[in-house]
């Protein structure tokens, strides 16, 4: 009897220590954010190293066309990656090498979280956590490194020593308060400068920088970035430009891929200010990249970009570039999306208002041929309005679809997944997330997830068949992967996922506490080894209550900037040695090189799989990823590969081999694997 009660107390000891485990577990999510991912068996963690201050957008693109799949960021104003891959698993970062720095004359100017090594005597100029950093280090031979730098913005001292400093402030027409600051820096001296909006606390950072150093300071002594550049003169210029988006496709036809970025627009003031400011077109030069835009004519025109992609939305066999735009605050106005429709000499005109995708307010989007009639249509967001634009003869009718519970950053993530031959629309939303399907008139409307057993809220979502049994599955941040069953109904399966996260929104949306707000992260499904199996790349802001209470204390402006970015390998090809596959590269005409707009079907005794090119796109705001990924299941072989082109032709591979990287050219071209 004893013994029995003994038992009982231990295992009553042992439930009360579990539950106060888990209670302070859920207690210390609230102000810490949990990042530990649930791998399961088939996925391990292996090293990468991306840029990870401040990202806005992470994608996946074959930059050199060479079969391997590379990784690209946008960071801001803040220092980016573009990791070229070799199909094994190695990347190699090339950004500055190639030309494609934010300051081509100083690469890796860009903000970041981390100063220069500093390692020989000089005047280092540089950017870290937003501020402008001025160190005369070890500079007696030379004297005092003095100058002068110019900005059109308010400007604040936060640290200085051994440093006299004076500063003229000009109020321009526009209201915009332009600074010229005068600096005399002692050896061992520094002088850490902010520079703000006239009217607010908000940092600027994407304006261009005039400065001017004294001559008694060699040139071979003056170090500008992390990468210590010397200037070709002791008068120069430094920029940041803020890339929110880059959408990658072969603008000449030269085989070789282009990319436009799209710039921010300075908290919706940069009409306000006196300079001019342009987005980039950079074109692949083989060995580096150069900026053509004014070549291509793309004007900008005030516009605050968040998103872009390539689409040729009037079927001419030319790409046009869809570029959404965000609110100006500075007057109230808003900034109409832009559509520049590509001319017959390679030049572009904005003709956005001429067929009615001038959409006023800002959103994201996604294009896809929804009545495949061959002229793509496109769904976006307007605020809360989500709207289907149906292109008709070039002219874009909205069809309202519903209001959706919040504004905030949307992804779309499309693909056929129940097979009826309509493409199926997940959106990720962080209040609510949306299904959208046809319903029996042929229009898109909103599903109930929960019959679907999908997620009511993520923060990134792509479709991926990881397993590759022929059942396109969903996976979400922070809910990891939800397997498709045969009746096309999901059920979460506890992997790549974070449990602690989801523990803790479960109790936020009890209590009625918007927590996720603060939160941000970046999801890309691509197959990094070419093994057939998709692997995840995967960014998320560390951000908290008590990240956010410590920048509050140390006077910086929260939220964090800092990310976390992992690299998730698929080991299903050494434990699904049933599991087939067959992915797709599409080559098109000239024009349109990348086929964007054509799709992709897929037939086995399982079925019918149909992917568009882009179904395979993870980023937020940018393009690249136009490879398509078919799971097989147990099949060797698919029956039929058959493509629909952008310009309406229809191509049938009979019997194709599984297990391979298959490239399809246009038609009077043979496929090639």
């Amino acid at each position: 009897m004893k013994k029995l009660m003994k038992r009982r107390k231990a295992i009553v000891s042992l439930a009360f220590l579990a539950f106060f485990a888990f209670v302070a577990m859920v207690a210390i999510s609230f102000f810490f954010e949990p990042v530990s991912i649930k791998l399961g068996s088939q996925f391990e963690l292996v090293p990468i190293e991306v840029a990870d201050y401040d990202i806005n957008d992470i994608g996946v693109a074959d930059v050199d066309q060479d079969g391997n799949l590379d990784i690209f960021t946008t960071n801001h104003s803040a220092q980016q990656s573009l990791l070229m891959g070799d199909g094994t698993g190695n990347f190699v970062e090339v950004l500055a090498d190639v030309g494609l720095s934010q300051d081509r004359q100083f690469p890796r100017l860009e903000n970041s979280g981390r100063s220069p090594k500093m390692d020989a005597p000089g005047f280092y100029i540089y950017r870290q956590d937003n501020l402008l950093h001025l160190v005369a280090k070890d500079t007696e031979a030379y004297g005092n490194a003095s100058g002068s730098i110019e900005l059109s913005a308010v400007v604040e001292f936060v640290g200085q020593s051994q440093a006299e400093v004076d500063v003229e402030q000009t109020e321009l027409p526009s209201g915009i308060i332009a600074s010229r600051i005068q600096f005399d820096i002692s050896p061992g001296g520094h002088l850490d400068i902010k520079a703000r909006e006239s009217s607010s606390n908000k940092v600027v950072l994407e304006i261009p920088h005039q400065v001017q150093i004294a001559d008694n300071l060699p040139l071979s002594a003056i170090f500008v970035g992390r990468d210590d550049v010397t200037p070709d003169a002791h008068s120069f210029d430094l920029m940041w430009r803020d890339r929110h988006s880059m959408s990658w496709s072969d603008v000449n036809d030269d085989g070789l891929l282009d990319v436009f970025v799209g710039r921010g627009g300075i908290h919706g003031k940069m009409r306000l200010f006196p300079e001019e400011f342009y987005d980039e077109l950079f074109i692949n030069q083989s060995d580096s990249f150069e900026d053509k835009v004014f070549q291509y004519q793309l004007i900008k025109d005030d516009c605050p970009g968040r998103q872009s992609a390539w689409v040729d939305f009037d079927s001419d066999g030319r790409l046009d570039i869809f570029n959404s735009c965000g609110r100006n605050a500075s007057d109230g106005l808003e900034r109409t999306h832009q559509l520049f429709q590509q001319q017959p000499d390679g030049t572009f005109e904005d003709i956005a208002p001429r067929v009615g995708l001038n959409l006023p307010r800002p959103g994201e989007f996604v294009w896809l041929d929804a009545d495949s009639d061959h002229h793509p249509d496109v769904i976006a967001i307007q605020n809360r309005e989500l709207s289907f634009y149906h292109n008709q003869d070039n002219t874009f009718t909205p069809e309202p679809i519903g209001n959706l519970a919040d504004p905030r950053n949307k992804q779309f993530s499309v693909v056929d997944f129940d097979e009826d031959g309509s493409l199926d629309i997940y959106i990720a939303g962080k209040l609510k997330s949306y299904l959208l399907q046809k319903n029996e008139d042929n229009r898109y409307q909103m599903q109930d997830l929960r019959e679907k057993g999908l997620p009511g809220y993520s923060l990134c979502a792509n479709w991926v068949d990881y397993d590759n049994d022929g059942y396109s599955d969903l996976h979400v941040i922070p809910g990891g992967l939800y397997r498709q069953q045969p009746d096309h109904t999901f059920e979460r399966i506890q992997v790549l996922s974070n449990e602690a996260a989801v523990v803790r929104e479960r109790i936020n949306r009890l209590i009625g506490w918007d927590r996720m707000r603060y939160q941000k992260a970046r999801c890309s499904w691509f197959d990094y080894d070419n093994d057939g199996f998709r692997d995840l790349l995967m960014a998320q802001r560390r951000d908290s209550i008590f990240n956010r209470s410590v920048d509050r204390f140390k006077g910086e402006d929260p939220p964090s900037k800092k990310w976390e970015v992992r690299l998730f390998r698929n080991k299903g090809k050494n434990q699904l040695s049933d599991a087939h596959w067959l992915s797709v590269v599409l080559k098109g005409t000239p024009g349109n090189l990348e086929a964007i707009g054509a799709s992709v079907s897929i037939e086995t005794p399982a079925g019918t799989q149909t992917q568009i090119v882009g179904s395979s796109e993870g980023s937020y705001f940018s393009q690249g990823h136009y490879r398509m990924y078919f799971g097989l299941g147990s099949h060797e072989q698919a029956t039929t590969v058959t493509v629909e082109w952008p310009d309406g032709r229809s191509q049938v591979l009979s019997n194709i081999a599984a297990d391979q990287l298959l490239t399809i050219e246009s038609i009077g071209s043979e496929a090639s694997a």
